[in-house]
């Protein structure tokens, strides 16, 4: 692993006219009490796809996407989506991920879990986002059609100042390998994080050590470079 850079994260931001950037924090909770997180939803995954066909060109990688319980649960999600790729130039659904949190997916897990199968039986696959945060049984973890676990940047806070957490993150990250899933971190902000990462078999990283949240245009600059560190 040497920074090479395999997929982004799209997020969405707020620059209000008078009242400057509005976390997603503050809006995003709104629009799911109000019902407006299916639009806003649609419109990030149609923006989204139309990116990735752009970059198909030059570059080959992933755009995830997050997405609410209602969202990931909607009966319109997938024809949204084969839509979306459709007027994308039909690039292959392999370069969209989806992403829902742990505990979001325990809200109905047999619901969860058929969901998540019928997006990859269209080649669309789900990460599983702040894992480890929430309560699944490695049971379920099995089970779920998922090849990719988000380990949630709250296991790496701690890392340079605690062997024991270190110990902790490395049976989470060896009981997810164990079950042929792969790894994704959140949350590395510094190079000595990242050591520690790649000496227990993290498949990818990401956050502030790579690049801060930054606009399509800026982030091609970073695909230029081919490599963060």
């Amino acid at each position: 692993m040497g920074g090479f850079i395999h997929g982004a994260e799209a997020l969405i931001r707020w620059n209000h006219p008078e009242r400057g950037h509005i976390s997603p924090m503050e809006f995003i909770p709104i629009a799911e009490e109000t019902g407006l997180i299916i639009p806003i939803g649609r419109w990030a995954l149609f923006t989204a796809c139309r990116q990735i066909a752009s970059w198909m060109g030059k570059y080959k990688l992933y755009v995830s996407i997050n997405l609410s319980a209602k969202e990931f649960s909607d009966s319109t999600l997938l024809e949204a989506i084969q839509k979306a790729i459709k007027q994308s130039q039909n690039f292959d659904p392999a370069y969209l991920k989806l992403e829902i949190t742990e505990t979001k997916c325990m809200d109905d897990p047999e619901r969860t879990i058929q969901q998540m199968q019928s997006l990859l039986d269209i080649g669309v696959e789900t990460f599983i986002d702040d894992f480890g945060t929430g309560y699944s049984s490695l049971g379920y973890l099995k089970r779920l059609p998922a090849v990719t676990l988000k380990i949630d940047r709250l296991f790496i806070d701690a890392l340079e100042r605690s062997q024991e957490e270190r110990d902790y993150l490395t049976n989470i990250i060896r009981t997810v390998k164990s079950r042929q899933k792969k790894v994704l971190v959140e949350g590395v902000s510094n190079k000595t994080q990242f050591e520690l990462l790649k000496a227990m078999d993290c498949d990818q990283m990401q956050g502030y050590l790579f690049s801060p949240p930054v606009p399509a245009a800026e982030f091609e600059k970073l695909l230029a470079r081919k490599t963060l560190l």
